[in-house]
């Protein structure tokens, strides 16, 4: 028996998909970011069904493509396998969709049957726009960049600079000091010359 109802079922969303414009539906818009997840509510689920066996979701591509099913009978459909990874259904029958794609842009459809596998109330339509964040550089952009770091490579070879010169101003460690009383101070070089005076 229940198989009977699973073939009349079948065939009533067969039915139901070759001629989509017997059933009008209105799409509430819903845009989410690429890869992020997104649920899809249902509306008009009939009340204490076990694993959801009353409602099938529906999937149209953005091309105009004849509707899929993806979900019926309390599971994933099988000619949804590409998806089956990202795709579940909660208690409620809302369908969640993770690491939205692309590819998942179009019109869902919510859809109630009853144990005859006659259709029930209204369909739940979501159309699921996708949308990147990314931000073009401009020419401008690239320039101040540019620039940002020549700014920070300047600065830290002034530092650099500046320290070295300060370190360059007191006694060499090969030098010997004199102090003479009138507070003068003089310098007797009594190493061996360095490297740089022998090469000349």
């Amino acid at each position: 028996m229940s198989e009977f109802k699973w073939i009349q079922t079948s065939l009533f969303l067969f039915a139901l998909l070759q001629f989509p414009a017997a059933a009008e539906t209105e799409f509430i818009p819903l845009t989410v970011r690429a890869g992020g997840q997104v649920t899809l509510s249902c509306e008009n689920v009939i009340k204490d069904q076990e694993n959801c066996r009353s409602t099938a979701w529906l999937f149209g591509g953005s091309g105009g493509n004849a509707a899929e099913a993806l979900f019926e009978n309390g599971k994933i459909h099988r000619d949804s396998e590409a998806k089956k990874d990202r795709l579940s259904v909660t208690a409620n029958c809302s369908l969640v969709i993770k690491k939205v794609t692309e590819e998942d842009v179009g019109s869902y459809t919510c859809r109630q049957f009853s144990e005859s596998g006659g259709q029930i109330g209204e369909d739940t339509g979501v159309y699921l726009s996708v949308t990147r964040l990314c931000r073009d550089r401009s020419g401008l952009d690239i320039i101040m960049l540019v620039l940002r770091v020549a700014e920070l490579l300047l600065i830290t070879v002034v530092t650099v600079l500046l320290f070295r010169a300060r370190g360059n101003q007191g006694a060499r460690d090969d030098d010997k000091v004199h102090h003479d009383g009138d507070d003068g101070v003089n310098y007797e070089d009594v190493g061996e010359p360095s490297a740089s005076v022998r090469l000349h």
